[in-house]
């Protein structure tokens, strides 16, 4: 199929037009625009106005999109055009504020741009020729009267560099090409229809910083030039529409959207079905699989108007006749009123997917369930185990035209009860059920998330292209120079846009119309790190940040093999030691700065800033630590160690400590030690995975073991508080099927409901709300939620598109409030969450699991800290 470059390059067209801010402007007066688009040749692709001010230029500043399409060159180029040029002290007075128009236009086997400058007042030709002159400090300016106009020409002195202008009828025209100023001045050439005109000054919004006008009679021009081969079904469902398009730009840094109507002149196109709908809900794309290069989505608000205009469209498409046929064997066959059933069979929701491989399947809304089931095995047969093939050919056709015109007699499964997937294959389908069964779906791609949160999902049609899985389709699409272009990671940056979307929606016989394209702007947050840090290996365990000094901090990361890597905040290598094994659970800082770790390879260490392992360390431990050590400041400082169902107690200089009691308990500890003081008395308390909860005293002596007869085994770490009227002691942790269980210093036991969740659910407990208390976090599978551990209130949930493998991470923020962190492996995005359980601008972010979000040094904002599969450390500014 080749249609994915073909739409791709329309809205690279739009886009150029969006990218020259240089000329940008507001409509001051409509009627002003007429006289300079009549001078317009008709084969114009595309056009689009600015206003010449510097608040246009403020909104612009940086947008990294018009570098990015334009190509770094050529941006500086007209850069150096409108400081010398338009913000000249000569020419300044005559073009500050007026609207300045920029068009494409054809030439061999390029795309020529012409810029139409109109003047606030008319100026004699010697005037004209003074304030000329007066750049030559700049240029050297040259002059030729051509078809009774003076044609200059400004050589900068570099290779292709020419700029030609003429000043005519109050305005200057100006390009780098030659051809095309004349052919504009020639008035015997075909310029721009008086509808054109005053289509695009109808629709050119005066609150918007770029107007944007394109004739949809170019696109087979522009497939024509930008193409070498033949295009696919999607260009002729654009091209077939005719008419015009006139769009206003909406700000973003990190994307361009362009918002307008559409137009259409010829209702023998399969688009202008569509054109008296009215825009509804799309969500058939929530089943389309990761591997998804462009898909095309329509839906149906009103299917009397939508089986009338189809039924025309096959009639003026010389189909009519074969329509008939198609429903006459139908009938005969299953013996029902096919046509009458249509509806109710195939529903008002349909798509067709394009993958990287350029295979298609298709998706179709079930109508009415219940008519569905009776008369689907009536229409096909079953092939395999619940694979299904139509036996009537074009049978999706004939329910839904042109957009079906690849599926003669498609293989589908029933999904669900809503929806059915086709393919022309039986291979393709049982790759795609594979893909759905894993949930290995576009939806939880990077590209698709940042899509979703600019787009909704309301209209007739939706076209959207993944710029990434749609990489080699444009690549082998592209004729050989704007293969070159497209490749050139360093003037342009095609490989930078997650995603480009066109939406149509129905408006009372044309369109409501909006493009977008999606872009990893270097501006935006997680767009451009701030340094990176190059490993031999991949990372394991998260970075952590610790005091340095009294005036920096330092960040410490572990990589596969075992190397312990000291990084400045500005990203450069303090030190580096290899350590014996992997880190377990999370280091902390004493008062003195020095590090203490534990590693699996039952190794304690204790170590400086400048990575010097203090005397006694590293220091070998009788089995292999099961969490992190606990620091306890009572007379002495104590580190408390579980292994198993045993605690270790050590003192800071290694020793071990001989008054501590190593009593073996009923299981294993779950996770780190807590230590507390109450009531003027300090408490060690554990839970263990047989469910029982321990207090213990400073020496190792059991105080109280408190047992929940109905846990047989617990997975999660447990919470430690006192009770809310301060007479108690409570320990909180969740059990394997939606509880919260409590066991108190009294002995007493209590288990709360809370929700349902599976066994393998992970649960903690941090305060992420902002409300003075710790919230339980619970991340199963796919699924987070965050409860009140007081009343048990659920304060927001949040569904991921893959299952969560990796626990939640929290970082701290201020007192004891933390950031909520999810990184999802299966996709490679991680993810922070705000108070009220949204994620935070800029995320999520397509990084590994193990990160780290807050400041790394002590003056300055944050950081996020993470990896990718490149084996780099990267550190990102928010």
């Amino acid at each position: 199929m080749r249609n994915t470059i073909i739409v791709t390059i329309l809205l690279f067209i739009a886009v150029i037009a969006a990218s020259i801010y240089y000329f940008s402007d507001l409509d001051k007066d409509h009627n002003e625009a007429v006289k300079p688009l009549k001078f317009l040749p008709r084969d114009t692709y595309l056009i689009a106005s600015f206003k010449n001010d510097e608040t246009t230029d403020n909104i612009f500043k940086d947008f990294e999109i018009f570098n990015a399409i334009l190509g770094n060159k050529e941006v500086d180029e007209l850069t150096n055009l409108k400081n010398s040029l338009l913000r000249s002290p000569a020419l300044q007075p005559y073009t500050l504020n007026q609207e300045i128009y920029i068009s494409f236009h054809p030439e061999d086997n390029e795309i020529t741009s012409l810029f139409t400058i109109p003047f606030t007042q008319n100026i004699p030709q010697k005037e004209l020729s003074v304030l000329v002159n007066s750049l030559s400090n700049r240029y050297k300016v040259s002059l030729k009267d051509t078809l009774g106009t003076t044609l200059y020409t400004l050589d900068e002195g570099r290779k292709d560099t020419l700029l030609y202008a003429a000043f005519s009828h109050q305005m200057i025209f100006s390009s780098y090409s030659k051809n095309l100023l004349l052919k504009t001045l020639d008035d015997n050439n075909l310029k721009l229809s008086k509808d054109q005109i005053d289509y695009f000054i109808q629709h050119n919004s005066k609150n918007s910083p770029l107007s944007v006008y394109f004739d949809h009679k170019q696109i087979p021009h522009i497939t024509k030039q930008l193409i070498h081969r033949k295009p696919g079904q999607n260009i002729s469902l654009f091209a077939d529409l005719r008419g015009q398009s006139a769009w206003n730009i909406n700000y973003k840094n990190d994307a361009l959207m362009l918002v307008g109507e559409s137009e259409v002149t010829n209702d023998s196109s399969y688009l202008s079905i569509f054109t008296n709908q009215s825009k509804t809900d799309q969500n058939l794309y929530t089943y389309f699989p990761s591997n998804t290069a462009s898909y095309l989505e329509y839906s149906i608000s009103d299917t009397t108007s939508f089986n009338k205009k189809l039924d025309s469209f096959f009639d003026k498409n010389d189909d009519h006749k074969r329509y008939m046929n198609h429903i006459q064997n139908v009938e005969s066959s299953i013996k029902i009123d096919y046509e009458k059933n249509r509806r109710r069979i195939w529903g008002d929701n349909f798509a067709t997917v394009e993958l990287t491989n350029g295979d298609l399947l298709g998706f179709v809304k079930i109508g009415d369930p219940k008519t569905f089931n009776t008369l689907i095995s009536k229409l096909s047969k079953e092939i395999a185990d619940s694979l299904y093939q139509l036996d009537f050919s074009n049978t999706l056709y004939f329910a839904y035209g042109k957009a079906f015109q690849s599926f003669q007699r498609p293989y589908f499964h029933i999904l669900n009860d809503q929806t059915v997937v086709f393919a022309n294959s039986q291979g393709n389908l049982q790759a795609y059920l594979r893909d759905w069964k894993m949930q290995n779906l576009l939806t939880g791609t990077l590209g698709f998330k940042n899509f979703e949160k600019l787009q909704g999902n309301k209209a007739n049609v939706t076209f959207f292209l993944h710029g990434k899985n749609a990489n080699s389709i444009i690549a082998n699409s592209l004729t050989s120079s704007y293969l070159k272009k497209y490749r050139d990671k360093e003037n342009f940056g095609f490989q930078d846009f997650y995603s480009w979307s066109i939406q149509l929606a129905g408006n009372n016989g044309s369109f409501l119309s909006s493009i977008y394209g999606i872009y990893k702007s270097k501006s935006a947050p997680g767009g451009a790190p701030s340094w990176t840090y190059p490993f031999d290996g991949k990372l394991i365990g998260s970075p952590w940040v610790f005091e340095h000094s009294d005036t920096s901090m330092m960040i410490l990361a572990q990589e596969q093999n075992h190397t312990v890597h000291g990084i400045h905040p500005n990203g450069s290598k303090l030190w580096s030691a290899v350590f014996s094994g992997r880190v377990i659970g999370t280091p902390f800082q004493l008062a003195d700065r020095s590090i203490v770790l534990v590693t699996d390879n039952q190794r304690l260490y204790r170590f400086d800033t400048a990575g010097k392992v203090f005397k006694n360390f590293s220091l070998g431990l009788p089995q292999p630590a099961s969490y992190s050590p606990t620091l306890a400041s009572y007379d002495n400082h104590i580190l408390f160690i579980p292994i198993a169902n045993k605690i270790l107690a050590y003192d800071i200089e290694g020793h071990k400590v001989e008054q501590w009691k190593i009593t073996e308990l009923d299981g294993e500890i779950l996770f780190d030690v807590k230590t507390i003081r109450f009531k003027d008395r300090d408490y060690i308390v554990v839970g263990t995975q047989a469910g029982s909860f321990y207090f213990l005293d400073t020496t190792g002596n059991i105080i109280k073991k408190v047992q929940h007869d109905d846990i047989s085994k617990l997975t999660n770490p447990i919470f430690l508080t006192p009770s809310l009227d301060g007479q108690d002691l409570q320990i909180h942790t969740a059990d394997g099927v939606g509880n919260l269980i409590i066991a108190s210093l009294t002995g007493k036991t209590q288990k709360r409901p809370i929700s349902q969740w599976s066994s393998s659910a992970y649960t903690d407990f941090r305060n992420v709300t902002s409300d003075d208390q710790a919230d339980l976090v619970v991340v199963d599978k796919n699924k987070l939620t965050v409860h009140s551990i007081k009343d048990s209130t659920l304060y927001f949930q949040y569904t991921f598109t893959k299952d969560i493998d990796d626990r939640p991470q929290f970082f701290p923020l201020e007192k004891n409030l933390f950031r909520l962190g999810v990184a999802s492996r299966s996709n490679y995005l991680i993810g922070l969450f705000n108070e009220n359980g949204h994620m935070l601008e800029g995320f999520p972010l397509e990084a590994l699991p193990n990160f780290y979000f807050g400041k790394i040094n002590y003056a300055g904002g944050n950081y996020l800290l993470c990896t990718k599969r490149d084996h780099k450390l990267y550190a990102f500014p928010f």
